[in-house]
């Protein structure tokens, strides 16, 4: 991913990808997070080290920091189309969920056992982890991350 980011860097800092059958794209980060985009006006710029997006969602992004990114048709998410971002943080052991109001949210250990369920509001939710490897699903969409 890094070597494709520096020839787009080398070839030009601009990207046009038609992502008509698409409504969100997934950054996802080295520490495991994820961000989720709309993809309904955004635009991608890479400066320097980092990417930007603008349009229909803002977000900057060290691309030292960047695992991966793909696009996510987001119909059978059961996340609406018309929610800006959902996001995942990890900062230690605190992790953050950042999800469309009204969404269903479960943290569960790698055993199954939940660990904390809520319906996704205004602000977003901190949970404190101990070191494992936790499921996040936010509606129908799960993702893993490993706290150590």
């Amino acid at each position: 991913m890094r070597k494709m980011i520096v020839s787009l860097l080398a070839a030009g800092t601009f990207l046009t990808v038609n992502a008509e059958n698409y409504s969100l794209l997934n950054v996802r980060l080295i520490d495991g997070t994820i961000q989720q985009l709309a993809v309904d006006g955004l635009v991608l710029t890479f400066s320097d080290t980092q990417l930007k997006t603008t349009g229909s969602a803002t977000a900057t992004f060290d691309l030292n920091t960047l695992d991966a990114m793909y696009f996510d048709e987001g119909g059978t998410s059961g996340i609406s189309e018309s929610a800006s971002m959902t996001t995942i943080r990890q900062n230690g052991r605190m992790v953050e969920v950042s999800a469309p109001e009204g969404a269903q949210v479960t943290i569960a250990n790698v055993n199954g056992m939940l660990v904390d369920r809520y319906i996704a509001g205004n602000d977003a939710i901190q949970t404190p982890l101990r070191p494992g490897i936790y499921i996040i699903k936010i509606n129908n969409q799960a993702t893993k991350i490993n706290v150590r």
